[in-house]
């Protein structure tokens, strides 16, 4: 149990310790390895228990894009211990909407309606409130909100994700686990953008063709700043150490999927223990009615900068969801099809409309681990 101000990541990481130790001794399940999303404190508990740990490769190409953003920009994001610390417009952005009407019941700012207000016109508030000469005033550019990647090329942080998940499904398809060549076919991707095709005849030439192919010419100039920027992110953020828990391109998206779909029945901020198998049964036969829904199409759209997390710039848009199940499990137990809403009904959420999921957003927050034995 948490105690004082300690924070929930303790109790996450408790209760993965707990589970792991009940798994191998109560249920004498071998686990040969377990992926999470890049929590060092999980890598020390499966040292401990000689587990092989692995990592999920779409948090890492999250942070990839992101630490490429940073190095072309030149600088870095750091979020204030407080708001009325807040020096630019982008650190302002970095708090979240509680927060902001905190900062101003600090400062004895009374705003009407504020839990009305959309984020930005807190920004516009908060910001006159710390500089009142500004106030009134358009907001000063924020170098957030201009994607430092796109004055490259358009869409050349898709490519930078691409470029990662198929250097480890490269190796894992090989089944070698060699973190040298994992962090230099990564590393690479530097040189790649000047126009080094040296490495892209073999193993490479899929991920040349993914990335504009040898045709593209060369995004920045060779030995010049944003080369150098960048072949240093990548040196320290694919360095071999950390490269080692993605060579076999795990990833969590499957796992968060479905517990997704179980929250559509009953939400996280409510426990119930009695209709939790419930719950899990309804939301197998939805995952498996569903769970080959082709994709129509991919649009793109321009990136959000209303806060300091990123909205991806592509969206792949899906058919309508299929709720027969419902209607044959009805028929079968009640002997009516008429009672098709009997599963948010007997969860006692009757008064919850179903969601048309048809959209899938890349940059939605999947992640977690999951165990294979």
């Amino acid at each position: 149990m948490l105690r004082g101000s300690e924070s929930s990541w303790k109790l996450e990481t408790q209760c993965v310790e707990k589970l792991l130790h009940r798994l191998k001794d109560e249920k004498n399940l071998i686990i040969a390895e377990v992926v999470h999303d890049d929590c060092g404190a999980v890598d020390v508990i499966l040292w401990r228990m000689n587990i092989d740990s692995q990592k999920c490769i779409w948090h890492k190409a999250k942070t990839f894009v992101k630490r490429l953003r940073e190095a072309v920009r030149g600088t870095k994001i750091v979020k204030p211990t407080v708001v009325g610390a807040c020096e630019h417009v982008r650190e302002v952005k970095c708090f979240t909407t509680r927060e902001l009407e905190l900062g101003l019941e600090t400062k004895g700012v009374r705003v009407a309606r504020v839990s009305t207000k959309k984020k930005d016109e807190l920004v516009e508030i908060v910001w006159g409130m710390l500089f009142p000469d500004e106030a009134g005033k358009a907001l000063p550019d924020d170098v957030v909100g201009i994607d430092a990647l796109q004055t490259l090329h358009c869409n050349v942080a898709e490519e930078a994700k691409e470029w990662l998940y198929g250097a480890c499904r490269l190796l894992e398809r090989a089944r070698d686990d060699d973190d040298d060549v994992l962090a230099t076919h990564v590393q690479h991707l530097a040189n790649h953008r000047v126009g080094d095709h040296s490495r892209c005849d073999n193993e490479l030439s899929n991920l040349c063709k993914e990335a504009g192919g040898p045709d593209r010419k060369p995004l920045y100039e060779v030995g010049g700043r944003v080369h150098l920027a960048i072949a240093r992110c990548l040196e320290q953020f694919a360095s071999n150490t950390k490269m080692a828990y993605y060579t076999r391109a795990r990833m969590t998206f499957n796992n968060w999927c479905f517990h997704s779909v179980i929250n559509k029945y009953c939400t996280k901020r409510l426990n119930f223990p009695r209709s939790y198998e419930a719950q899990v049964c309804c939301t197998a036969l939805e995952w498996n009615k569903n769970k080959r829904i082709k994709r129509l199409r991919t649009v793109f759209r321009k990136p959000t900068n209303v806060t300091h997390r990123r909205r991806s710039a592509r969206q792949h848009i899906y058919a309508a969801r299929d709720t027969s199940w419902r209607f044959d499990i009805a028929t079968e137990v009640f002997g009516s099809p008429g009672v098709g809403d009997w599963a948010r009904n007997m969860l006692q959420q009757s008064d919850v409309d179903d969601p048309v999921i048809e959209h899938y957003d890349e940059e939605a927050d999947y992640g977690g681990c999951y165990g294979r034995s």
